[in-house]
């Protein structure tokens, strides 16, 4: 995919951007609050936000300074044609069109959001309840927003980017298509690494992490297939058991008394007594195996109510971690309504620091336009005394024509003591100090005379710098000493002229 241009409406602070993007590299420079982050969110939005969502990722689009809904127009090619998309966020009034270059369809509405989702190789452009969790996740790894350029996408987890997308682009193109910075790089190689450590050209890898999750569940499944064997088994035994007592309680209640019968009548004669012996023989030796199975089935119903035990033990964990896991979810949800109370927040904030902005602008505005009449005043004065230092030197040339003429030596010997008040006075002007007072919310005096914001000065002399009441420099300009002796030539220069 490559981004041809684009044109940003009503976004923050741009009322009409148009951006062409360079075929290899686009740079966009500025100062501080000049909206070059807005230029990726509006783009990353248009891409990945439906036209129809609202919420604080909209909002955050809408301008303070522009009236009108936020639209973003982006041209791009994608799969061998060139299209231009155009999204108006606008909540559920928002419109979206995707236009093809090359076979002149137009889509709007949901075709379009289920074309571009397909030209962008994820499942569906994202509405309001996915913006603020799932956005930040689109191409996370291609996407660097103002204040994320520390993240680790990779070490905070698979949902903090198109792991599966991204992971299919690479099966399909060899991982050839994304080698083009060393972030890429490095997520090529963690990549590879994971899929080396887990897999083999014939399966998973022994030993690796998938390997032993793998045994693990192999081993789990086998024990539970034992567990329910050992149940079926206690089942049964426990069934065997219930008809063994059966059995007793028969013999118990009908046989025993009647074989009591028979050896009371056995008594009365030997044959008879061989007999009712023999028959209590196999009495007993009936008995026997009944004593044996109800032995077994006793141990197996031991058995039974420990596993039973150790079922319910279980259950009782299990409920403890479900409960937790509800309690987790609570604190998650929680946690999401404090950051989106957050954000709301954030941008009443940053409306009311533009808004303050622009007050400071007009200040700023009001500021000049005074110090615009001030300077006119102070020009309108300097055109006066340039008048009347014209008339002066009317008057002065008046003199001069009814002075006596002056001979050649005397003009050479004008000149030259001219030449030197010249060289004495650039002398003491190249060793002056200029001050300029820009802005004061104090008085500001020179020699004891006030300054005016705009109000310039070359001093070539000791002076006193008062700023308010309780401040007092005397500054010397550069020169020292110096400065002073140039000051006297001068003034004898002057004077000689």
């Amino acid at each position: 995919m490559k981004l041809l241009n684009c044109q940003l409406q009503n976004v923050r602070i741009h009322g009409d951007l148009n951006l062409a993007f360079s075929p290899r590299l686009t740079l966009i420079g500025g100062p501080n609050e000049a909206g070059k982050s807005t230029v990726v969110e509006a783009l990353h939005r248009a891409l990945f936000l439906k036209a129809s969502a609202a919420g604080a990722p909209v909002e955050a689009l809408r301008s303070r300074l522009h009236l009108g809904a936020p639209t973003v127009q982006l041209a791009f090619e994608a799969k061998g044609d060139t299209w231009t998309l155009r999204k108006r966020f606008s909540g559920s009034s928002g419109q979206v069109s995707l236009h093809s270059e090359a076979s002149g369809q137009q889509l709007t509405g949901p075709a379009a959001e289920d074309v571009l989702a397909e030209l962008l190789g994820v499942g569906e452009t994202l509405g309001s309840r996915q913006a603020s969790n799932v956005l930040p996740t689109r191409w996370a790894h291609l996407w660097v927003m103002q204040g994320s350029a520390g993240d680790d996408l990779l070490e905070a987890g698979k949902a903090s980017y198109d792991f599966d997308a991204l992971l299919a682009q690479l099966e399909q193109s060899g991982g050839a298509a994304v080698q083009q910075s060393a972030h890429d790089q490095r997520v090529a190689q963690r990549i590879a690494a994971a899929l080396e450590e887990n897999f083999t050209s014939r399966g998973s890898k022994k030993n690796s992490p998938l390997w032993q999750r793998e045994q693990a569940l192999s081993t789990a499944q086998s024990a539970m297939d034992q567990a329910l064997a050992l149940l079926d088994d206690y089942q049964g035994a426990s069934d065997d058991l219930a008809a063994i007592a059966d059995q007793l309680d028969q013999l118990k209640n009908n046989k025993l008394p009647e074989l009591q019968a028979q050896q009371l009548l056995l008594t009365q004669g030997a044959e008879a007594t061989t007999r009712l012996e023999a028959a209590i023989q196999l009495a007993n030796q009936a008995l026997d195996p009944i004593r044996l199975r109800y032995a077994t089935a006793q141990k197996g119903l031991q058995d039974l109510d420990a596993l039973s035990g150790e079922i319910t033990e279980r259950q009782g964990r299990l409920t403890a971690l479900q409960k937790t896991e509800a309690e987790a979810q609570i604190r998650e949800q929680v946690l999401n309504t404090s950051l989106q109370t957050s954000r709301e927040s954030r941008s009443n904030l940053g409306a009311q620091r533009q808004s303050l902005e622009l007050r400071n602008q007009l200040v700023q505005t009001l500021l000049e336009q005074a110090r615009g009449r001030d300077a006119l005043t102070r020009l309108s004065t300097e055109l006066e005394q340039l008048k009347q230092s014209d008339q002066k030197r009317r008057a002065l040339e008046e003199q001069r024509a009814a002075l006596p003429a002056v001979d050649k030596a005397a003009l050479v010997q004008l000149r030259e003591l001219q030449q030197q008040l010249r060289d004495a006075r650039t002398r003491q002007q190249a060793m002056a100090t200029g001050l300029r007072l820009l802005r004061s919310d104090q008085a500001v005096r020179i020699n004891g005379e006030a300054l005016q914001p705009g109000d310039q000065r070359q001093l070539a002399e000791v002076f006193a710098l008062e700023v308010g009441d309780g401040v007092a420099i005397e500054i010397t300009p550069g020169g020292g000493q110096a400065l002073g002796d140039l000051e006297q030539q001068r003034q004898q220069a002057e004077k000689a002229f």
